[in-house]
């Protein structure tokens, strides 16, 4: 009889467990496919968000503010006060606490040669001479006549300007944009021609290919790149060399210094 009692609690026992074990099955199972939708209801409206927890902290205090003083900042800036200043502005307040009786010391041995000129609307302005200046390119022989008479008229030593060279570069007419310049470039290339666009100036989307000294050259490149089917010009360029320029002189004309073997 024991015995059969306790089969019988055991079984029981089993029976109980495995119906919790079911029941806790079924109710993780509920609670999973139940969270997304009170999220849904949530995010509608129907169901109210769970209230945020709060935590509350005491208050802090902060520790005092004490401000820094650079007492050495201030001091660099009472000793030295032009700091910070122009140096346009540093020279004048120099020159104010200058000593009287110093002197003007006088200019280098070695210094450029200086012409004074009078000024209209005050004292006379230093006007440096250039000992031997090349003016170029001009395009004519009447551009270069008009350029010697406007040096000669500003003091320049007339009896020395003398055409310096010509040179003639050759190039392809000018194309109506930068894309048609550049076809033409690749067009030379590809023909082993070497060439250059011109940028700017009045020879603007010009094609470059060679600049010579001599004529009968130039005239030769012309006829060989004209017999490919383009049109070619020959430019003549001049240049002019003058000795003894005033450096006021040179606004408006393109100009460099002498070669060295020139310039003696």
């Amino acid at each position: 009889m024991k015995s059969a009692a306790a089969a019988n609690t055991g079984a029981a026992i089993r029976s109980l467990l495995a119906w919790v074990l079911v029941i806790l099955v079924v109710a993780n199972i509920a609670v999973w496919t139940a969270w997304p939708l009170r999220d849904k209801l949530v995010a509608r409206g129907i169901l109210a968000p769970s209230p945020a927890e709060r935590v509350d902290f005491e208050p802090q205090t902060l520790p005092p503010i004490v401000e820094r003083v650079d007492t050495a900042a201030d001091e660099r800036a009472f000793e030295t006060p032009t700091d910070g200043l122009p140096e346009g502005e540093q020279s004048e307040g120099a020159e104010l606490t200058a000593s009287a009786d110093e002197q003007i010391q006088p200019p280098s041995p070695t210094a450029p040669e200086i012409a004074v000129e009078p000024s209209a609307n005050g004292p006379p302005t230093p006007t440096t001479l250039l000992d031997c200046v090349v003016f170029g390119p001009l395009g004519s022989q009447q551009t270069l006549a008009a350029a010697a008479t406007r040096l000669g008229s500003t003091g320049a030593d007339v009896d020395s300007l003398q055409e310096a060279k010509v040179d003639y570069p050759v190039y392809i007419t000018p194309a109506a944009s930068r894309a048609g310049a550049r076809l033409v470039l690749e067009e030379l290339h590809g023909q082993a021609i070497d060439a250059a666009i011109i940028w700017s100036g009045p020879y603007e989307n010009a094609v470059s290919v060679g600049v010579y000294v001599s004529r009968n050259r130039a005239d030769a490149r012309r006829d060989r790149i004209a017999a490919l089917g383009y049109d070619v010009l020959v430019r003549e360029r001049h240049y002019l060399r003058a000795r003894q320029v005033p450096s006021d002189a040179l606004d408006g004309l393109d100009h460099e210094p002498c070669p060295s073997d020139d310039a003696g």
